[in-house]
């Protein structure tokens, strides 16, 4: 945001477009998790023979690859239910489940994706977004107030099984780990042989509905109900993962699904 203000205010030209242009360049340079001299040598016009000069801190990076393909998915479903409209503040707000006026008034809070990544951070969620957009799946449109678009390339992720690696430790918000560890303790004791038939449920749900499993529920939302067994509208929304939204749309067949189970 100071570098949009900068040149903004630096001078009075009319058309800011090539300096947008470096402005992203430079954030991308920082998203990346390829090698960085490549980078800079392409960036003027060079091409490089090697991928990886093995001398970068990116080329030598100790950490272990995190397959983000799910968090991806979530992240541009997210974008094309928001009609791809709207920018990337907006987005992550979404993800995130924040309770907004804004998001109220154009009905986000209603989306299968609103609150699917509540349980991470607002700027981990901001680093996934900056990371696909560095890597092609989303692009940016718009130079002050740019929008997130998703790409072609996005087809990869979302329909054609394509899997994604970063080279970073993702780690969710720490209010929720403890917040989760205090709701439940016993994912280790939940039940294996209903969890099998709440996700061959989910499956169904989602072949209906034309969409992927996890934005009907998360595994983890699941084996909360094969631990816990609710059996009512009022012990199911004390699961994570399980709104108002959610339970109108899919939750009586969950509920009675358990229910014959119990039986």
């Amino acid at each position: 945001m100071t570098n949009k203000f900068l040149i903004e205010h630096s001078s009075l030209e009319e058309d800011y477009t090539g300096k947008y242009e470096k402005l992203n360049e430079m954030v991308d340079y920082c998203n990346t998790d390829k090698c960085l001299r490549k980078y800079v040598l392409e960036y003027f016009g060079e091409t490089p023979s090697f991928e990886n000069c093995n001398f970068c801190s990116n080329c030598n990076i100790t950490t272990q690859l995190t397959d983000i393909t799910t968090d991806s998915k979530k992240i541009l479903s997210c974008i094309k239910r928001m009609n791809e409209r709207f920018g990337a503040g907006l987005v992550t707000d979404v993800l995130k489940g924040s309770n907004s006026e804004k998001i109220k008034s154009f009905g986000f809070n209603n989306l299968s994706t609103f609150g699917i990544m509540h349980d991470y951070s607002k700027d981990t969620i901001r680093d996934l977004i900056s990371f696909l957009i560095t890597e092609n799946y989303i692009k940016t449109i718009g130079d002050k107030y740019p929008i997130l678009v998703l790409t072609s390339k996005s087809n990869d992720i979302l329909f054609n099984g394509k899997t994604l690696n970063i080279k970073k430790k993702i780690e969710k918000s720490q209010n929720n780990i403890k917040e989760n560890a205090k709701n439940d303790t016993s994912f280790s004791q939940y039940d294996a042989n209903l969890f099998e038939i709440l996700r061959s449920l989910r499956l169904e749900i989602a072949k209906e509905n034309n969409i992927p499993p996890f934005i009907v529920f998360a595994d983890t939302t699941l084996k909360q109900m094969a631990a816990y067994l609710p059996t009512s509208e009022e012990s199911i929304l004390k699961i994570s993962g399980v709104g108002e939204t959610k339970l109108q749309r899919y939750g009586n067949r969950f509920l009675k699904a358990i229910q014959e189970y119990k039986k």
